[in-house]
């Protein structure tokens, strides 16, 4: 008897374990969802899905305290319990809104399976012939094994019948499949990276949006878009970007001729960019270029002051060797869950920093210089920034392309949870990049759009 306690009391913690699992999960999910995709901490969504969880962790309570007296009812309890929570696993289906929440409701319902399992068959377990301090070892080792076995497959099915996309790039594609079909960026010699031609937004030559013709057709005027997540649309869909509505715009006047292609890239400065349009976009025979460079260029200047340099290597090197994923579908789900890894959906960028250069992004990483932002953007002037654009410019020129030029606006206010472009030093850096596009275009009497003075 005192066995068959013993395996019952196993089984009440794995459903306070399943319980406290549910609360944590759903709380995490919702962080992240906050720092993602909603500003409300509270919205009728979650709240639903908040007291669905409460009562699950009731009904558990209820179920686990009158197994404690009576194994029958510790079944029929726990039966009722386990096809309630069946049941809500189909919720997704019935409403997509929830679908974000139902992975702790997977996790919840594997572990109470197996902690009734275990208390159903605790009177069998207890007639194992071990004997000692071995034989609740053995016994606990097997509980858990079998916990991972039915987590491993009730997840496994899940994600495989009921899943999203994301769904099975997080949990089921090995890494390999996940980089090659689903990663934004790759690898690219003398890039460091750029846009993966296999990305569904993406056409076969590494440009966002729809496909274009090579060699150019005649009687075509072809504008490029030349710039970083601003330029490429970041959160947008393709027809949302502005080179697509530009384009949209200039062929409703009549223009229908002229192509605007996307070759904006996140991440890009105008280091990234210059190479670009030299080694990719003048073999696709650009009439004109239009540039919005400026905001990334500051983080090239945010360094040590004693390494600022031409060959600025804040980017790093593309490499994928250290990003790793378990072949189980429950350690990826759980490691996720928890934040112990990166979920593979959101690999955008694989980059490995093999600089030493110390890098100074926001007043804390400043101290470590001894200097604030203000100094540091101070030591390092824009003087790359200058050169690079120049190059640019000559470059296309040089090969009877047209350029126009274009100052970077922003909002200057919290947005959406993000106060990056109130800082007085980001907003010093874009105004000293502004000037010199400016100063570039009278200079060099290029056409000129001053956005940001348009945009206050």
């Amino acid at each position: 008897m005192e066995q068959i306690q013993f395996f019952r009391r196993v089984a009440a913690f794995l459903l306070v374990a399943a319980n406290v699992a549910l609360v944590f999960a759903l709380l995490a999910v919702r962080a992240q969802r906050i720092a993602f995709t909603e500003v409300s901490v509270f919205t009728a969504e979650f709240v639903a899905v908040f007291f669905v969880a409460a009562g699950l962790v009731m009904a558990s309570v209820w179920v686990a305290a009158g197994g404690q007296r009576a194994a029958r009812r510790w079944q029929l309890d726990g039966a009722a319990l386990l096809l309630v929570g069946s049941a809500l696993l189909l919720t997704p289906v019935i409403v997509p809104a929830s679908a974000p929440y139902t992975p702790p409701f997977v996790l919840w319902w594997a572990l109470t399976l197996a902690s009734l399992g275990m208390a159903a068959a605790a009177p069998h377990l207890a007639k194992l012939p071990f004997r000692g301090i071995l034989r609740p070892v053995v016994q606990l080792v097997a509980g858990l094994f079998i916990t991972v076995l039915i987590l491993e497959g009730g997840l496994r099915l899940w994600f495989t019948f009921f899943g999203s996309t994301t769904d099975k790039v997080n949990y089921l594609l090995p890494i390999e499949d996940v980089l090659t079909r689903f990663n934004r960026f790759n690898g690219q010699p003398y890039f460091n990276f750029g846009l993966s031609p296999a990305h569904p937004d993406h056409n076969a030559r590494g440009y966002r949006g729809p496909e274009i013709a090579t060699p150019k057709p005649a009687g075509t005027f072809r504008i490029f878009t030349i710039g970083g997540s601003t330029t490429y649309g970041v959160s947008l869909h393709n027809n949302q970007t502005y080179p697509a509505q530009l384009q949209q715009r200039l062929r409703e006047r009549g223009y229908v001729n002229v192509e605007v292609i996307n070759a904006g890239v996140p991440q890009y400065a105008t280091y990234d960019n210059l190479i670009q349009f030299q080694f990719r976009i003048l073999d696709d025979q650009p009439d004109m270029i239009l540039t919005y460079e400026g905001i990334n260029d500051i983080v090239t200047r945010l360094v040590d002051p004693a390494r600022y340099n031409g060959l600025n290597a804040m980017r790093g090197i593309w490499d994928t060797s250290s990003i790793q994923q378990s072949p189980l579908v429950s350690v990826r789900f759980i490691s996720q869950l928890l934040g112990w890894s990166r979920p593979p959906s959101s690999l955008d960028s694989v980059l490995y920093n093999v600089s030493d250069v110390q890098r100074c992004s926001d007043p804390v990483t400043c101290q470590a210089l001894g200097l604030t932002p203000d100094e540091v953007l101070e030591r390092n002037p824009p003087i790359y920034f200058e050169r690079n654009m120049r190059h640019l410019i000559a470059l296309a020129q040089l090969n009877d392309v047209s350029v126009v030029l274009s100052t970077w606006a922003y909002f200057p206010e919290e947005s959406n949870g993000s106060t990056y472009m109130m800082r007085p030093y980001m907003q010093q850096g874009v105004a000293q990049h502004n000037n010199i596009t400016r100063q570039l275009a009278t200079e060099l009497a290029l056409p000129f759009i001053d956005l940001a003075d348009r945009m206050p």
